[in-house]
């Protein structure tokens, strides 16, 4: 796989985005779209702006440059995500945003956060889902450094599969835009270790992978390896027992009043020797 991937020919708007000056208040209908094209900055680290983003179309990272000039990616952004929001409270820009495909940006003019929670209600709510989303994909990154390679791809494709079906997409045809190496930096991982794990999942009948198209065809056996499916031990007390059912059987133990202890193992990672081309 090559570093160049081609534009993508998929340029939805933001579920909703068509009706956004009717229903996201004077801000938006003020404000037109701004169209990046493929590697074009919106703002760099350190920027201090004056306004907010609102991804209408397209997909973005955030990401910042080590002494070494590696890049760290911070973040995907993908249509309903506001970016900048930094510009509400005065501060410079913490990381660079550049569009990874033909995107549509529209401004949002935020000079008083307060003015913005009390009198434009719309827009505060936008922003709040905004921010929402991007804590839960924090949280669930922090949560993934522990986790076998697989299981992060698994979680993520499972996420950017629900992503694309909230804007009305395929939840099964995914177009990932990013460069391999952006998601290897993404999930924690090396780019090649990235490329044998798509290549086993491949190998497992989970996925299917050409270029930058991936076909999700097990995802009951994608959300058994992230984890999402584990079935989660259970107690039923009874005559003066406990019986602890694990899904894999049953078994009875007296009842003392104070403990009853079910352990599961984690889903086998095993790796695999298979490669895909690299970038």
């Amino acid at each position: 796989m090559t570093g160049k991937w081609p534009t993508s020919r998929r340029f939805r708007p933001v579920d909703g985005a068509a009706q956004a000056d009717e229903h996201r208040g004077p801000v938006l209908r003020e404000r037109a779209n701004r169209i990046l094209r493929r590697d074009e900055h919106l703002f760099h680290t350190g920027d201090t702006v004056h306004q907010t983003y609102l991804v209408v179309a397209g997909f973005l990272k955030s990401y910042v440059l080590h002494e070494n000039g590696e890049e760290q990616i911070l973040d995907f952004h993908q249509p309903g995500d506001v970016v900048g929001i930094e510009a509400m409270f005065g501060q410079p820009i913490c990381g660079s945003v550049v569009a990874l495909d033909t995107s549509s940006v529209r401004t949002l003019s935020l000079p008083d956060p307060a003015e913005t929670f009390v009198s434009r209600q719309s827009d505060a709510t936008l922003m709040l889902a905004s921010m929402h989303r991007a804590m839960r994909r924090l949280t669930e990154r922090l949560h993934m450094v522990v986790h076998p390679t697989g299981q992060r791809l698994a979680r993520y494709l499972l996420e950017f599969a629900d992503a694309q079906a909230r804007r009305g997409c395929s939840r099964r045809e995914l177009r990932l835009p990013m460069r391999r190496r952006d998601l290897a930096s993404y999930l924690g991982l090396a780019t090649e270790t990235l490329s044998r794990t798509f290549t086993r999942l491949q190998q497992q009948g989970l996925i299917k992978v050409a270029n930058h198209e991936v076909t999700l065809l097990d995802t009951p056996g994608l959300r058994r390896m992230a984890g999402l499916d584990v079935e989660k031990p259970h107690a039923v007390r009874h005559a003066g027992q406990t019986v602890a059912d694990t899904g894999h059987g049953r078994r009875s133990q007296p009842h003392d009043g104070n403990r009853s202890r079910v352990h599961s193992l984690p889903p086998d990672d095993t790796p695999s020797t298979g490669t895909i081309s690299r970038q």
